[in-house]
Order: C-alpha cells, then sequence, then structure tokens
C-alpha cells in the first residue's frame, strides 16, 4: 500500500468525514498502480458495484480481463468488504479549453533559453539575420 493512503488510512476521526466514493477515489492509485491510474479513474460506487471510467476500449478490455485482481486490490487498499463488482465503462478524458494566443502577445522563442548572455547572443544574431 502506497505510505500516504496507509497513513490517511489510519486518520482515525478524519476517516468519518470522508465519503466512500472519496476514500475509494483516494485509493485507486495505490490499488492499481500509476499506469492504470492515469488512463482510469472512480467514477462512484453504485449499491456493491464500484464503477470505473476508461480512457478507451483497449483499456477497458485489458481491465475487465484484469477483474478479480483489481476487485482485491481495491478492496484491500481501501479497507471496503462491501464491493461485489467492478463496471469499467469508457469515459474519454474531458478536453480543457484551449486559450488562443495572438501573434502580437506569444512569447518569444528566445525567452526560453535560460542563460541569459546566451539569449542577448541569439537575439542578436536573429536581429542581424533579419536585417
Amino acid at each position: 500500500m502506497d505510505p500516504t493512503a496507509k497513513l490517511l488510512n489510519d486518520l482515525g476521526p478524519l476517516r468519518r468525514l470522508e465519503s466512500v466514493d472519496q476514500k475509494l477515489r483516494r485509493c485507486w492509485k495505490s490499488a492499481v498502480g500509476e499506469t492504470i491510474a492515469n488512463h482510469s479513474r472512480v467514477i462512484q460506487l453504485r449499491g456493491s458495484t464500484l464503477h470505473i471510467g476508461v480512457d478507451d476500449a483497449v483499456w477497458k478490455s485489458q481491465l475487465e480481463q484484469l477483474h478479480s485482481q483489481v476487485l482485491e486490490q481495491i478492496r484491500r487498499a481501501s479497507g471496503t468488504a462491501s464491493i461485489d463488482r467492478v463496471a469499467f465503462r469508457v469515459v474519454p478524458p474531458r478536453i480543457r479549453p484551449q486559450v488562443a494566443q495572438s501573434p502580437l502577445l506569444a512569447a518569444d522563442e528566445a525567452d526560453r533559453i535560460e542563460d541569459p548572455l546566451l539569449r542577448r547572443i541569439y537575439k542578436d544574431s536573429r536581429r542581424k539575420a533579419q536585417a
């Protein structure tokens, strides 16, 4: 078990303030590992079925084959024995809104050069080449 999850599980009185869904979301990464957690997330516990959203059909298929291992790991990590089944469904990740950037406000590519001397040399040589 992840040391952070173990510490949070051991915080007696604070655990009562947390819903079962919140506890399962917190324990998900330590139960299944970072790679799987990056492509899946706990949606909710409905009855005794834990619903998990996955990025695509390939992840769904792979995780369905690991159903019993995932079920055992999440029970162990969360301490929740009332989960009888894990249901996977495809829920593509949300794409965050993109901010349009005006070419006039765009940062100069030379600003990514960390060394100030090299940045100045680059800008000077670029200016000479454009003249």
